[in-house]
């Protein structure tokens, strides 16, 4: 993936110099932010073995609540119950779209399209047009950059690596990939099946909400039309990744590198001139292509 994007940012930048502007890396790496954190989240219900559909509209709804306190003239206690309210509802999500999968015996596809359809929903019954604008000060403290580079970003892959760790070194990441490899193992190895995977769900939500806030800064306004196209996003992030959709192998680095790539596409067809067509065409080779190659190692490994 790295060659890829450098080959990728090396063929845009011959082509538009403006490539490597100071305002347009920190927009890049800005909506690397907003993507990854949720991607994080994604990544570690597929190697769960499930899939979360909700995020994209949970990560919409969480800027609408959030507009109706984050606004000019609320007093800072109000602006942090705001955060504590978006973070709260975002729990509440995990763990009904957990409660669904491992206690109403829901497929995890049908429980989080619920999830996803009713967020929706309520999303536009709180505001039917976009409105509540951000106050600045929230919205400058949000995109604080070291540089050119945003701290959100940073703090990404400082996350990003951490994760990475505590799935290679502790008992929740070897909890979590014997869950998505093997259920019926896992139980007999004294795993709690049910504790694990609502947590999980809830832990991929929590980090809906921190994708939230760096989305909000970006928007400025509470738009119940917003979030949607995360969904589809974050999956490819995971799975461009080298994350297994069967469940129990995966890697949160390699998602953060499928959310750079995704990013860099989206971007490079603005430089490139080209319409939004292209973005979802060339999205669909990426999985297409990462499918292919994910399937090829596959092989290699059994017949090795």
């Amino acid at each position: 993936l790295a060659a890829v994007i450098l080959t990728l940012g090396g063929y845009i930048l011959s082509t538009n110099d403006r490539y490597l502007s100071a305002f347009n890396i920190t927009s890049v790496l800005s909506l690397v932010a907003a993507l990854g954190f949720i991607s994080i989240g994604q990544t570690a219900v597929l190697m769960l073995g499930g899939i979360d559909l909700s995020v994209g509209p949970l990560a919409g709804f969480l800027v609408v609540v959030g507009s109706f306190f984050l606004i000019d003239g609320k007093t800072p206690g109000v602006m942090i119950l705001g955060f504590l309210a978006m973070a709260a509802a975002a729990a509440v999500v995990g763990l009904v779209n957990g409660s669904l999968v491992r206690f109403a015996k829901f497929t995890p596809v049908a429980a989080t399209l619920t999830l996803f359809i009713g967020l929706q929903g309520l999303s536009f019954v709180l505001r039917d047009r976009p409105g509540g604008f951000i106050s600045g000060d929230i919205t400058r403290a949000i995109q604080v950059k070291l540089g050119p580079v945003p701290w959100s970003f940073i703090i990404l892959v400082v996350i990003s690596v951490l994760m990475e760790l505590a799935l290679r070194k502790t008992s929740w990441g070897r909890q979590l990939r014997a869950v998505g490899s093997n259920e019926d193992s896992a139980r007999r190895l004294g795993i709690g099946i049910d504790r694990t995977s609502v947590g999980v769900y809830v832990t991929a939500a929590l980090f809906v909400f921190l994708g939230a806030i760096v989305l909000l800064a970006q928007l400025g306004i509470g738009d119940p039309s917003q979030g949607l196209g995360y969904t589809l996003s974050s999956i490819t992030a995971v799975v461009l990744g080298g994350t297994s959709l069967l469940g129990g192998r995966g890697t949160f680095v390699g998602t953060l590198f499928g959310a750079f790539l995704i990013v860099q596409v989206q971007n490079a067809t603005v430089f490139l001139g080209l319409s939004q067509t292209y973005q979802f065409l060339f999205q669909g080779l990426l999985i297409m292509s990462a499918a292919i190659i994910y399937s090829q190692v596959r092989g290699l490994r059994r017949e090795i």
